[in-house]
């Protein structure tokens, strides 16, 4: 069956079909016989101005075709200066010893903390240094500082302190 719309929104109503496995098993013989099949027009995404200084152009991205790759390379320009301020990870400490420990580290501690905390049994995939480093090899190397986490909840921590790392600087700047 084919539709002459841009977005196609397929309703399919089996009758006595009360869980997906039953579903799954009988889809593909009952699609012919006893399946109904509608097509419904979607609405497209909403076109808004192109957010490059200047340019005036409906899109649907966020920058027009033309301007596209210039905010690309501007942003890969940004991030590169960023990355010079901030060093390499092996500068930082992150070489070929570290990834030895952090392997032998998440092979003792194969749970996330935070997770198991709350019950759940999430495989670690980050070791991260409850107290930051911030250069210090003393406490980089200390195993007592580490501790296993899941991406998610390695993300959520490293949030946390980049805010009240900020935080800190803002009030120290008022003083």
């Amino acid at each position: 069956m084919s539709c002459n719309v841009r977005f196609v929104c397929v309703i399919v109503i089996l009758p006595n079909t009360n869980n997906l496995k039953q579903f799954i098993l009988i889809r593909s013989s009952l699609l012919q016989t006893r399946a109904f099949w509608w097509c419904i027009e979607m609405p497209m995404k909403q076109k808004h101005i192109c957010n490059y200084v200047g340019c005036g152009t409906a899109t649907y991205g966020r920058y027009c075709i033309v301007h596209t790759p210039i905010a690309d390379a501007r942003q890969k320009q940004h991030m590169k200066q960023a990355d010079i301020h901030r060093g390499s990870a092996a500068s930082r400490g992150y070489d070929g010893r570290w990834k030895v420990m952090r392997k032998q580290y998440l092979m003792d501690n194969p749970l996330c903390v935070e997770c198991h905390k709350q019950g759940k049994y999430i495989t670690a995939t980050v070791v991260d240094h409850i107290t930051p480093h911030k250069g210090n090899a003393e406490l980089f190397n200390d195993e007592s500082n580490w501790q296993a986490l899941c991406n998610y909840h390695h993300c959520q921590k490293t949030m946390t302190e980049l805010r009240s790392s900020k935080h800190e600087k803002r009030n120290n700047s008022n003083r």
